[in-house]
């Protein structure tokens, strides 16, 4: 017996999470994020086909308030984990997620996205790491994506790039990292996949591809195989030079 298909998961956790939902704003914000997603395929953004037909803007209604991209990584790819369970696994980490943007705010976009997900939150990240046997890559959420005291590589990335703009460089690892928890040939997105996800109504594309570009520089734990990008628990050649330089004293470099 199978208790729920995959298009039941959002009706599922709709009903399960809020009290009521305005049909008239599901309407309308998929209508926002259509007719964004067609734009920037006119601007040649790179988007998944199935973005641009015409059944994505139903799926982008039917989940409201959350985005298809968030439902298809719980559902397709975190469950994948053997520790998550699939609708039980997904209520616990999104009722986190609400509560956190219902009394702190700061949501961007007018969806729960994948990048909805603050992990600056030690209980929210430990909800994804710990419970999912994933403890290892808590050293990739605080060194390239979000701490407390706001000085991981993505935060300092969009305080000197992209300053008063969307946080696009923390969308960016935020997502990525989600997609980084299973394991392959489920881990990672591509950059198709990445900029469906993060786009919101009013933001400009082209900064989430120079965001992922400037993360690539700078992160310690992302990278790139294939067409994927993903978070490795390992640092990357870019700690391992940064520690070799730290460690070189003066003159011996001179």
């Amino acid at each position: 017996v199978t208790p729920a298909q995959e298009a039941d998961i959002a009706p599922i956790l709709r009903q399960r999470l809020f009290q009521r939902i305005d049909a008239g704003a599901a309407s309308a914000v998929a209508d926002a994020y259509f007719d964004m997603l067609r734009q920037a395929q006119q601007r040649s953004t790179p988007l998944p086909a199935s973005a641009v037909q015409a059944s994505y803007r139903e799926r982008i209604e039917r989940s409201y308030p959350f985005h298809p991209a968030l439902i298809e990584v719980l559902d397709g790819k975190l469950a994948t984990v053997p520790n998550f369970q699939r609708t039980r696994g997904a209520l616990r980490l999104l009722v986190r997620v609400i509560r956190r943007l219902w009394k702190v705010g700061g949501a961007d976009g007018l969806l729960i996205h994948p990048f909805s997900l603050d992990l600056s939150d030690p209980d929210l990240v430990d909800e994804l790491t710990g419970r999912l046997d994933r403890t290892a890559f808590r050293s990739a959420v605080t060194y390239d994506i979000a701490r407390a005291d706001g000085q991981s590589h993505a935060e300092l990335i969009d305080r000197e790039r992209f300053a008063g703009q969307p946080p696009y460089t923390q969308h960016v690892a935020t997502t990525l990292f989600l997609h980084s928890l299973p394991e392959p040939p489920a881990r990672g997105a591509d950059l198709d996949e990445l900029v469906a996800a993060t786009l919101t109504p009013g933001a400009d594309p082209a900064h989430i591809q120079k965001a992922l570009e400037y993360l690539l520089d700078e992160a310690w734990h992302l990278d790139f195989e294939g067409r994927r990008y993903f978070f490795r628990t390992e640092a990357s050649l870019n700690k391992i030079v940064l520690d070799e330089t730290q460690a070189t004293p003066l003159h011996d470099a001179r």
